[in-house]
């Protein structure tokens, strides 16, 4: 059974199954989150930060879903999974499926969202809507106690939900199936009557937000636009390095030399400044601006923005500029002997980096299901580099072979 299947089970039994809250009982704050399945950050609003807002206003809380009940035959998350607490209800809306998607089109429309702003976690509370792992964390907290204070806040209003939510019905008991863990595992109450061994460590309330499950081509649409973008770049790229081969071999074997092209140092000056951008993304955890294309965050929490799970890929790329622009320097102003050996360098780092992006830009569409513009642009840099760096490096080796 998959892992989402699991999680789903073992909620089922640790969460206590009691009536839906009414506000009659108090007030009560709904808000809707959106999410994707492939997000870190919906991943560490909804693992990390909401739960601690369950266990400050809830007491009673109860599972509802819309869609096919969870079970051996479906592996997919549900479009909706809802927490429904005595003080704080949640829906979770999984973006990803056309009923989500729908519903998160409806809510960007109705609340004249900007479109800096149409990224996920995108938590809507009233009239109110809030963006990122950082915002959502930082402002809903005390969103929730106004409303409290005021007497509650009802379901956003989003085209089409009020028909969604009709449709939710409660997860009821399931029998556990996987195996319990020994060694002093707590003891949790399902009812009065019964109580289950919990699996260790208990998972903290919420939905599985892996994209594990995902097929190549669900992965591709979760974000079809940029992922295509993704694509058409992944084939110019190998394209490039074609052309770049063809007329390596056909070119003739001269000495005379050929100077690099004006272009190569505002390049790298660009490719630096891309670079140094998602450095600073990827060791502060912060948001990124990823504009109207694509989903920069996802890509940047993903496990694939570190090296061997250590090195900021945007750091390596800041070294690899700055090590280009240096040898460049060396070019234009160093003797002969080293200006060959510099060209020389800057194609290979260039080559190189243009074999690693496409290995990353294979890996958005297919294999996160996300792409950054900012690693697309940085990717374009360093191919350009290459290219425009092709010529005067081959005459550069020819002459140091001759000598």
């Amino acid at each position: 059974m998959n892992r989402l299947i699991r999680i789903l089970i073992i909620l089922a039994i640790i969460v206590p199954i009691t009536t839906p809250a009414s506000a009659d009982d108090g007030p009560v704050v709904q808000a809707v989150l959106f999410y994707s399945p492939s997000c870190g950050h919906c991943h560490k609003v909804i693992q990390e930060d909401l739960p601690l807002l369950y266990e400050k206003h809830n007491t009673q809380e109860e599972w509802f879903f819309v869609g096919e009940p969870p079970g051996e035959e479906t592996s997919e998350l549900p479009p909706i999974v809802g927490l429904m607490g005595d003080t704080l209800q949640i829906l979770y809306i999984n973006a990803a499926t056309p009923l989500g998607s729908e519903l998160f089109g409806s809510a960007l429309l109705q609340f004249e969202v900007p479109e800096t702003r149409y990224g996920v976690p995108n938590l809507f509370i009233g009239e109110t809507s809030l963006v990122g792992s950082i915002e959502i964390p930082e402002l809903f907290p005390g969103l929730v106690d106004e409303a409290l204070e005021q007497g509650g806040s009802p379901w956003p209003d989003i085209l089409g939900l009020e028909e969604a939510i009709e449709l939710l019905v409660p997860l009821q008991e399931l029998e556990p199936t996987a195996e319990a863990s020994t060694g002093g595992t707590p003891t949790v109450s399902v009812n009065p009557n019964e109580t289950v061994t919990a699996v260790d460590p208990v998972p903290t309330p919420g939905v599985d937000f892996s994209a594990d499950n995902l097929s190549v081509w669900e992965k591709f649409q979760l974000d079809p636009v940029g992922n295509s973008l993704s694509v058409i770049i992944l084939i110019g790229m190998i394209a490039s390095l074609a052309v770049m081969a063809v007329r390596w071999r056909d070119q003739k074997k001269t000495k005379k030399r050929a100077k690099l092209h004006w272009a190569v140092p505002l390049l790298a000056l660009l490719g630096l400044a891309v670079a140094g951008y998602l450095a600073f993304i990827e060791s502060t955890g912060g948001d990124a601006v990823c504009g109207p294309v694509g989903d920069c965050n996802t890509v940047q929490q993903s496990e694939y923005a570190f090296l061997f799970g250590v090195v900021s890929v945007g750091l390596l790329g800041m070294l690899s500029y700055i090590a280009i622009l240096s040898a460049w320097l060396i070019d234009r102003w160093g003797s002969e002997p080293l200006a060959d050996l510099a060209k020389i360098a800057i194609f290979l780092m260039a080559f190189f980096g243009t074999l690693f992006s496409i290995y990353l830009t294979f890996l958005e569409p297919f294999v996160i299901g996300a792409t950054c513009a900012w690693c697309l642009t940085s990717a374009v840099v360093i191919t350009t580099l290459m290219l425009l760096s092709a010529k005067p490096a081959k005459a550069a080796f020819y002459r140091l072979r001759s000598n």
